[in-house]
């Protein structure tokens, strides 16, 4: 009989529940028993019992206050979920209670906080702990990763990259105000998968920031910290040019949504059309890769895989297993160097919140535009 891996999450969002949609699908390996929350049990007790958690299981906490050591009996594995805020304190807890530990997106929000986890990992063991950065493992992108090689071959190297990830009004973005917020990081860290697509997948070895502009695109969301951000990097690594650059447009809010990475060629156009995480789930397709050649000559691949999320799942089974995950410290380090770029870029200056600036910035990611 195969052992049941139990697993505890901090924070229950949007994350928890695609992971646990997955986990159902597994067998068994693996199995979401506990969770830390700062509401009560009461108000989430329909979402909880969805999930199996009873609320013994379930700690309700202040925000910012430690994790129960009561959340960590028994344990396998931890899943930080929460505002980035707390991933520090949260992750350095779990690695000391010797816990295989997943973090969403961000080890912390500083330069300095984020190499402090990093040592830490590091003293305890660096295949311990990883960080869940969905769009690396998205099989559009991983397709984009086994393709680049043949397609730099056939066509030359990459001239450009323009990355625009525009999301929609949501109810849900409304409701999560804290994620605009320095300490969380901001938009720009909650959409670091531009940035992860072209260091980690794409092989990018040196980013430097030449442009950097801070768009507050939705007042009701947030009135004084940016939603929506455009930066621009010179690219270096071996299947860039020598003049490479890599645009990247963000923005939460948008009238529409649009998630397009375009990488130009020398001879040839590629264009990966994402679709929504909960559009993969329900439809079972991962969306569209269009390669144009400079003659108008077009290809569609429509590829087919696995879902991001498993990649999570097997990362956390092979730790608790002794191997390595996917994304290493080294990995996690080099994609997380322009966001630092970016940080700092946005840090200074001021955000743009005339209504035509904001709607040429919309309509130049629409388009794709350098």
């Amino acid at each position: 009989m195969k052992m049941t891996y139990v697993m505890g999450a901090s924070g229950l969002g949007h994350w928890v529940r695609r992971l646990q949609m997955t986990l159902s699908e597994r067998e068994n390996q693996l199995a979401l028993r506990k969770a830390v929350g700062t509401k009560s049990y009461a108000v989430r007790r329909d979402e909880l019992q969805r999930y199996g958690i009873e609320e013994r299981n379930y700690f309700s906490i202040d925000p910012g206050e430690p994790l129960p050591d009561a959340f960590f009996d028994g344990l396998d594995v931890v899943y930080v979920a929460s505002p980035n805020e707390f991933h520090k304190a949260q992750t350095l807890q779990a690695l000391e209670k010797g816990k295989v530990t997943v973090t969403e997106k961000a080890f912390a929000t500083t330069r300095a906080e984020f190499e402090e986890v990093v040592r830490e990992a590091r003293a305890r063991g660096r295949d311990r702990v990883t960080l869940g950065l969905h769009y690396v493992t998205k099989t559009l992108t991983m397709e984009l990763g086994k393709m680049l090689p043949s397609l730099v071959k056939r066509y030359g190297k990459v001239q450009s990259v323009v990355s625009t990830f525009f999301e929609e009004v949501r109810d849900e973005d409304a409701r999560r105000a804290w994620l605009f917020k320095p300490e969380n990081g901001g938009v720009a860290m909650d959409w670091i998968h531009p940035l992860s697509i072209i260091s980690y997948v794409m092989k990018a070895e040196r980013f430097s920031l030449q442009d950097c502009t801070p768009y507050v695109i939705q007042e009701f969301y947030d009135s004084v910290n940016p939603t929506g951000y455009h930066g621009r990097f010179g690219v270096k690594g071996r299947h860039f040019s020598q003049d490479a650059v890599a645009v990247v447009r963000v923005g939460k809010g948008v009238r529409e949504a649009h998630k397009v990475f375009k990488v130009r060629l020398e001879d040839a156009q590629v264009e990966l059309l994402y679709i929504s995480t909960d559009d993969e789930f329900l439809t079972g397709s991962r969306g569209k890769m269009v390669i144009t050649e400079k003659g108008g000559k077009s290809t569609t691949v429509s590829p087919s895989g696995p879902l991001s999320y498993e990649f999570m799942i097997d990362d956390m089974l092979r730790m608790l297993k002794g191997g390595a995950p996917m994304l290493s410290l080294e990995d996690i380090t080099k994609i997380y160097e322009p966001e630092w770029q970016i940080q700092r870029g946005l840090a200074s200056a001021k955000p743009v919140r005339k209504r035509d600036e904001i709607d040429e910035f919309v309509s130049a990611g629409l388009a794709g535009r350098l």
